[in-house]
């Protein structure tokens, strides 16, 4: 008795030290403020407006400057971290959405973004950006799709290509008009079935879908990567090509794909960005969660690992607590809390509990031993959204309490809650529990509440 009444006071204190510490560490999918509606159920569709309105953020490109990760997806922008992503806000461009897969470069001394063919121009990384004119598209090659952009000292180049058979392309760019081509684009990187099975299509051998084209500069070569099998499925991966110089050749890797997440929380991994942040590399990615559809997907990010000669290796994408100073795994272990709502808790986007009636809502979860908790992720569910055009989802204010024995404690008070985390992963106080709850106490209007994950680590 006398031992559990000190542990009890011990996590009380812990509790009390931990209050307004700033968090170290991170979690995927990003934990982002203001996720928006999907722009292909922002349109006053009836269906889409009354039935399938949800979250949707995709193709994640990174652009660093010092120790700042800002952040340009689909579907709205950006975003900054200065810690590493621990921590994100977001930030006023001047342009909101500008097209599905973005594409930003700072070029001689300015910042480019593009989507499709129209050329945006800034100063500074946080905008305000302008439109300066767009790129003539010639006949005879693929159309304009997944832009990216790559600044090599003064010259400029536009890599591309979304489409089930084509492959990437590329093409320079005039270096003071980035409106104008240097003679037509050529391929790149080819639709191989043969001897790339990973790119086919799970039920199709003769199709693809690569897309998603970036380039990278690792140790004096060109590293072209690229995604494959489409967005929509969970075997969704990242490719890479290598060669000498910025159109190539270029030749794929012994180890492809290098990124591949077929099982867990976090699937069909792909369709993101690779960027040098101190003495590591970033890869940002997409994460399939489909409930309402393919293209409903959240994003992420991890550190890459080189090979011994010098490719990038192997890995699959984490979806557990990461230093946010590159310094590796955090030793928190997934804690088995349970509720009487099994969806919550199986490490699947797809499912969800649904939580029907008048404010508060509580759900409670229960470990088969007293656990150490030091982290939550929790994934909310916009159940029933009734939007309209420009319709944007709000914040969820919430309590999470704990007990060790026959009293309830508050854990987590975000009940005035006013920033929107639809992913929202935090970092407890250190407390020792045996049981865990969820308060529900206010939604965004128009929403019924769901909870498609509740996941806590700890010692």
């Amino acid at each position: 008795m006398m031992k559990t009444m000190m542990m009890s006071a011990l996590c009380m204190i812990g509790a009390i030290a931990a209050q307004g510490a700033r968090p170290t560490t991170y979690c995927n999918p990003m934990s982002l403020p203001g996720i928006p509606i999907s722009r292909n159920t922002r349109e006053g569709v009836a269906d889409f407006a009354e039935k399938r309105q949800h979250r949707e953020l995709a193709d994640p490109s990174l652009l660093v400057e010092g120790k700042t990760i800002y952040c340009y997806p689909s579907n709205d922008m950006a975003w900054k971290s200065t810690d590493g992503g621990a921590t994100w806000t977001k930030i006023d461009i001047g342009v909101r959405d500008i097209g599905y897969a973005p594409t930003i470069a700072k070029h001689k001394g300015r910042y480019l973004l593009c989507a499709g063919i129209d050329i945006y121009d800034s100063a500074s990384p946080e905008g305000p950006f302008k439109k300066i004119g767009y790129i003539p598209w010639p006949g005879g090659v693929p159309g304009p799709a997944d832009m990216n952009l790559f600044s090599d000292g003064d010259r400029l180049y536009l890599y591309y290509g979304c489409s089930p058979k084509d492959g990437i392309w590329g093409v320079e760019l005039e270096s003071s008009n980035p409106c104008k081509m240097i003679g037509k684009p050529v391929q790149l990187i080819p639709f191989e079935p043969e001897t790339q099975s990973w790119e086919c299509k799970p039920h199709d051998r003769s199709m693809s879908w690569i897309e998603g084209a970036w380039m990278v500069k690792i140790n004096g070569r060109y590293c072209l990567t690229y995604s494959s099998s489409g967005t929509e499925h969970e075997r969704y991966a990242m490719g890479a090509a290598w060669g000498k110089r910025p159109l190539g050749p270029f030749v794929k890797q012994k180890h492809n794909p290098f990124f591949r997440k077929t099982t867990g929380l976090v699937t069909g991994i792909g369709h993101g960005s690779v960027v040098k942040y101190g003495k590591d590399y970033l890869v940002s990615y997409c994460i399939y969660s489909g409930v309402l559809g393919g293209f409903e997907r959240l994003i992420g990010f991890d550190r890459l690992v080189l090979d011994r000669n010098g490719e990038i290796a192997v890995q699959e994408a984490t979806e557990t607590p990461q230093y946010a100073d590159g310094s590796g795994a955090v030793p928190w272990t997934t804690l088995p809390f349970a509720s009487a709502r099994p969806e919550t808790t199986d490490a699947k986007l797809k499912t969800y509990a649904k939580l029907e009636g008048a404010l508060p809502q509580t759900l409670e979860f229960k470990s088969p031993f007293p656990a150490m908790v030091r982290a939550f992720r929790l994934i909310w569910r916009d159940c029933d959204m009734k939007g309209r055009r420009g319709f944007n989802v709000g914040a969820y204010s919430y309590r999470i309490d704990w007990k060790d024995g026959e009293t309830w404690r508050p854990l987590v008070d975000a009940s005035q809650n006013a920033v929107d985390l639809f992913v929202d992963y935090r970092e407890t106080p250190r407390v020792l529990a045996k049981e865990l709850r969820i308060v529900v106490l206010a939604v965004p209007e128009g929403v019924v509440p769901g909870i498609t994950e509740f996941t806590v680590f700890g010692e």
